[in-house]
This record gives structure tokens, C-alpha cells and sequence, in this order.
């Protein structure tokens, strides 16, 4: 009988992944991550029909029946004041409470981002909502059956990513179950897809550019290429520069030099016309929360003083490097996260350990570490960028709103970028067993976390 040399990491993602997403989407209360609130209104948007908010003067919100107003407020305005007050919410009354309404009401949420998102991140949420619309559920009910929706169509795209990516397998599978990825996956935040499609654009592009079984690059790959950076750029904006892992390709699988430019720029070409496209529908319907805040002073500062700008970048940056395993890996939600900072080490520990053992035969070249550097930087760049002009102060010296779930869609780049090629581990199958021991000691210690935390006076 032939012993287990390997185990499969995609089926081990998918049962730990299940387990623990559900858990988490059950025990993480409604509203606790960062803007669901307004993400479960853009879901129910969504869910009756209506691509793009609508516009009432200068505010852009969504209309709901007086229900679903009455539970998300309770929830979201009153959970954390019970929490910090040692006192439990009438949960009964809300999961029960009935949808119908003979009034509806107007939600503005202007005041965010989330107003300009794409209907794409919010397509299992919002089915999820319209099927259980169909039989009466309550509106709390129906923000869970959104979470659940929006949970397994991440499980299955992380899934076609590690199974894709012809390196750092196990690395995918740490990331997509650290405690912060698996806390947005869980929830109706658009960060769950977002960090789904980030992981399966740049499985693609190691594949086509590392496999030595793709001899050449065909139409199919091209389609796959084209049509992976379209869902991207309706995802999340800045994460569409990952198409510049195109170049981790050799120029020897294309026709010619001429062919690979022609293909890049027709990617690229397209990805900038939807984004432009879908910002054109939407323009005028973000307000800056604060409204001190100006993007077009903020843009008119960088061109006139970009050194100042430079050092603005480099201050941000020095600020947030100790606090890196920390905003990564978890410190999240709204309630005082309950989750100990040495949990936070202890796993980008072993994200770096993991990361180390991760090897495979397959060469990566000096060059294509380069691509992949310089794309989590830029990626990186333009995130800080993007917080500078939409949260920021014209003239700060330390750019406000960097969370660090905004770096997880391109943190394999960061580990990927130290790959080394070497012979697998004769124990492999004893390291493997024990990343996933490691993986459910942490995750169920977070559980346990989150049922004292937030449900200990509902026993």
C-alpha cells in the first residue's frame, strides 16, 4: 500500500475554510466589520434589481422597507454599546422581525466609498438576499444568508487559486485563513472578492509564466488573462495593476516581442475602459465623509509639492512597518476586537515560516522576482495614495485610513518575492500536518474568543 507522500491543499482550505468561515459568520456580530453596514445595503440594492444607488439631491443612498432601517440601526448603532456596557441585545426580536413594510425608507450612504463599488463584489450576497426575500425572512436573517453567500463564492475562487498556482500552495492557503481574511470573507464586505480574484490573478500568471507544459501562450490563455482582469478592475481599483504580473511571463511563449506588447496593451486597454466606464456612472455620488477633505486640493498639492508628498509616503510607511503583523493578520471591528496581540505574531511567524518551507522545483529568475516586487509596491503605493486623497488632509505628513486588510490581496507577492526553487522535504506530509494543526489551534482559540466576547451573557 503506497503511503501519503503529499496532502492536497486546496481540499484542506475548503474543509478549514467551511468550518471556520461558518463560524466566524455566525459569531462575528452583524455590523462589526468595517462598512458592512453600508455593504449590506448595497447588497439589497442589488438584490431587487438596481445597479447604481440612487441620487436625491446631493445625497445617494438605497430605499428599504422600514424594517430592514429598524434592524440595521439597532444593530449597528446600539451592539457595541451593550457590549462595552455588559449587556445583551433582544436577538430574538430582530431575528424574527418581519420584513413586509408598508413604507419604505431612504438610506443615505454617500458619506463612503462603498456608494461607487461595483455591483460585481456583492452578486452572491445579493442572490443570497433575493432567494430568502422569496420566503419572508427577517431582514437580520437575510444580512446572515448574505455573509453564507458571499463565504462560499470565496471558498470557491481561493480554491481554484491554490490549486492553479504552480508554487507556494501552502503560503496561499496560510494567507486566505489568516484571522483578518477569513473575518472579511465571512461578512458582506466587497474585500472578501476582492482578495479572491487578487489570489486567482496571480495563480494565472505564475502558471502561465513558470508551468514548462505551456509551451506557448494560446487564445484560451489570452481570453483567461483578459477576462481575469476585467472582473479585477470591478472588484477593487488599485488591485488591477496586478496585471503587470503579465511580464512575469517569458517574452520566448509569445509569437513575438510585438505579439506580447499587443496582448498587454489590449488587457490593459479594456481594464481602464470598464473602470472609466463604471466611474462615469457613478460620478457625483461620493460625498467625503469629512468635508475638509478634498480630492482635487489633495491632487493639486502632490503636482506642486511632490518631494513634500515623497516624505509623506516615506512617514506613513515608517509608521505602520511595527504594526505590520498586527493590521495584516487580524485587529479588526468596531467592538474592541477581543483578539490578543500575541495571536497576530505568532501567525505572521508562521506565515514566514510557512513561506520558507514552500519550495517546489520550479525556477523563478531574477527578473521575474523583480516584476513581482515592484508590483506589491506600486500596488501598495497606490493604495497610500488613493487614502491620501479620500481621507486625508491636503498637506499632512502621515496619511490617514491605511487598514491593513488592503494589503492582503497582495501579500503572497510580498513572500513570493523571497522564493527560492529546492528539493521537496522528505517529511512533508509530517510539516503539512502540522501547518494545519498550527492553523485550527489558532482559529479555534479565536472562536472561543468570540463566544466569551460576545455571546457569554446570552448563556
Amino acid at each position: 500500500m503506497n503511503r501519503i507522500k503529499s496532502l492536497n491543499p486546496q481540499y484542506v482550505f475548503i474543509v478549514l475554510g467551511l468550518i471556520y468561515g461558518i463560524a466566524f459568520l455566525v459569531l462575528i456580530p452583524p455590523f462589526q466589520v468595517p462598512d458592512e453596514y453600508e455593504h449590506y445595503y448595497k447588497s439589497w440594492d442589488l438584490s431587487n434589481g438596481n445597479l447604481v444607488p440612487e441620487k436625491i439631491g446631493n445625497k445617494a443612498g438605497v430605499s428599504v422597507p422600514e424594517s430592514v432601517k429598524i434592524m440595521t440601526d439597532n444593530v449597528y448603532q446600539k451592539w457595541k454599546y451593550y457590549i462595552l456596557n455588559n449587556q445583551s441585545m433582544d436577538m430574538e426580536y430582530l431575528l424574527n422581525l418581519p420584513l413586509q413594510s408598508r413604507n419604505n425608507v431612504f438610506v443615505d450612504i454617500s458619506k463612503y466609498a462603498v456608494v461607487t463599488y461595483s455591483p460585481l463584489p456583492y452578486l452572491a450576497s445579493a442572490l443570497s438576499m433575493a432567494l430568502g426575500k422569496l420566503f419572508d425572512l427577517s431582514p437580520l436573517i437575510l444580512m446572515y444568508l448574505g455573509r453564507f453567500g458571499n463565504l462560499l463564492l470565496w471558498l470557491f475562487i481561493i480554491f481554484l487559486a491554490i490549486r492553479i498556482t504552480p508554487v507556494f500552495k501552502w503560503g496561499f492557503l496560510a494567507i486566505a485563513l489568516m484571522p483578518m481574511t477569513l473575518f472579511q470573507a465571512s461578512s458582506l464586505s466587497a474585500d472578501g472578492i476582492a482578495i479572491s480574484l487578487s489570489f486567482l490573478t496571480i495563480a494565472i500568471f505564475l502558471k502561465l509564466a513558470l508551468d514548462d507544459n505551456i509551451k506557448k501562450i494560446r487564445i484560451q490563455h489570452i481570453l483567461i488573462m483578459i477576462l481575469i482582469s476585467l472582473l479585477l478592475s470591478l472588484a477593487k481599483m488599485p488591485y488591477i495593476m496586478l496585471i503587470l504580473l503579465f511580464f512575469l511571463i517569458p517574452s520566448k511563449k509569445f509569437e513575438s516581442r510585438m505579439k506580447m506588447f499587443q496582448i498587454f496593451g489590449l488587457m490593459f486597454l479594456l481594464a481602464v475602459l470598464i473602470v472609466a466606464l463604471w466611474n462615469f456612472m457613478v460620478n457625483g455620488l461620493y460625498m467625503p465623509l469629512d468635508p475638509g477633505i478634498s480630492i482635487k486640493d489633495q491632487l493639486f498639492y502632490i503636482l506642486q509639492y511632490p518631494l513634500d508628498f515623497i516624505e509623506t509616503l516615506l512617514n506613513t510607511s515608517s509608521a505602520y512597518a511595527g504594526g505590520l503583523p498586527s493590521i495584516v493578520v487580524g485587529n479588526w471591528a468596531y467592538a474592541n476586537s477581543p483578539i490578543p496581540n500575541w495571536i497576530y505574531g505568532i501567525y505572521f511567524f508562521g506565515l514566514v515560516l510557512i513561506a520558507a518551507f514552500d519550495k517546489s522545483s520550479f525556477k523563478m529568475s531574477i527578473k521575474q522576482k523583480y516584476v513581482i516586487l515592484g508590483s506589491f509596491l506600486l500596488i501598495t503605493g497606490t493604495v497610500f495614495v488613493l487614502e491620501y486623497l479620500t481621507w486625508t488632509y491636503t498637506g499632512a505628513q502621515i496619511i490617514h485610513g491605511i487598514q491593513g486588510r488592503y494589503l492582503i490581496p497582495i501579500l503572497p507577492l510580498l513572500f513570493l518575492s523571497l522564493y527560492e526553487n529546492g528539493t521537496i522535504t522528505k517529511n512533508r506530509i509530517l510539516i503539512e500536518l502540522m501547518i494545519i494543526l498550527f492553523i485550527i489551534l489558532i482559529l479555534s482559540k479565536l472562536v472561543f474568543i468570540f463566544i466569551g466576547q460576545y455571546y457569554a451573557l446570552y448563556f
